[in-house]
């Protein structure tokens, strides 16, 4: 398909105005989703993405961050569905799954890194299906669940209306589907350095974006909100300013664990977190309530 044509509805689009110049990001003018052109999540792309887990920030601000952010879907998940079977498509690093196996779940997961998928099973005793969720789908048809899971990942597939409809089909009747994006709408998109412009970020939804999609799936949307994380302006304005300061440091942390020195960096980058987390809770707040929060969340359903 030519690059300005949009790959979900073969709208034309224009530049988006938006990330890094060599994303060159496109919105379509029709459904106005915001996209990659050069969509390629083979070979090398997946391998980053493998290495960037495995090898990620795992200090004590970021374990903490991990454990709060658990703790947050889980509060929201149980408002719906406290027990039952639960899928998480995309485990990343596995702490919200182990977390919601602890909190009483019967919990699968669904991870394309065969290796992540394994390590984290033989290691957690929680089965864990090595593939994409299409595989998934088609394999295990028959499987139904109370709860699925799909955190920032359905940016990174190349048709999410198929996965999402893929999704309704594991959906057990009265069960929900909690879904986690980045907000382009955010107010820390407009900064070249805000922390989900990545290559291997396909799509880039709003709000309202997000609920086309979801409707053209079949599913009904319980409720739709945006949530601006405690770091989102500290990662957003240190990528910026330190743009290839950054991207050294990403790309050799991805393929290594982090220097002495990069650990000093990171170290001086939570307390300079911590700090300005507290300092920005009023325009977080603000953010989120007119939905311009960093992070985009939406609880589904069947019809």
């Amino acid at each position: 398909m030519p690059r300005n044509d949009c790959p979900l509805c073969a709208g034309n689009t224009e530049a988006a105005g938006l990330g890094p110049a060599a994303f060159d990001l496109r919105r379509c003018i029709v459904c106005h989703v915001v996209y990659l052109p050069a969509q390629d999540m083979t070979g090398h792309a997946l391998e980053s993405q493998e290495q960037f887990f495995r090898n990620m920030d795992h200090g004590p601000w970021q374990r903490f961050l991990d454990v709060m952010n658990a703790s947050l879907v889980l509060r929201r998940l149980r408002k719906y569905k406290s027990s039952g079977r639960l899928l998480e498509v995309g485990i990343g690093n596995g702490n919200f799954l182990r977390t919601a196996q602890a909190s009483g779940y019967d919990c699968m997961g669904v991870e394309a890194s065969e290796s992540l998928a394994w390590s984290f099973s033989r290691q957690n005793s929680i089965p864990v299906f090595p593939g994409y969720l299409d595989d998934f789908a088609r394999k295990m048809s028959s499987e139904r669940f109370d709860v699925l899971v799909m955190n920032h990942v359905l940016e990174h597939i190349p048709d999410p209306l198929a996965a999402l409809r893929q999704l309704c089909g594991l959906l057990q009747d009265g069960g929900i589907i909690h879904i986690a994006v980045p907000n382009v709408d955010a107010w820390e998109a407009r900064l070249k350095g805000w922390s989900a412009f990545e290559p291997y970020h396909l799509y880039y939804f709003n709000p309202g974006t997000l609920s086309n999609l979801v409707r053209q799936a079949g599913l009904n949307i319980r409720r739709i909100r945006t949530a601006e994380r405690f770091s989102g302006w500290t990662n957003a304005l240190a990528r910026t300013l330190l743009q290839r300061e950054y991207q050294q440091m990403r790309l050799s942390g991805a393929r290594t664990a982090p220097s002495f020195q990069q650990q000093l960096a990171l170290a001086g980058l939570d307390v300079a977190r911590v700090a300005m987390g507290a300092v920005t809770l009023p325009l977080r707040y603000v953010q989120s309530q007119v939905n311009r929060g960093e992070e985009l969340i939406a609880i589904l359903e069947h019809p």
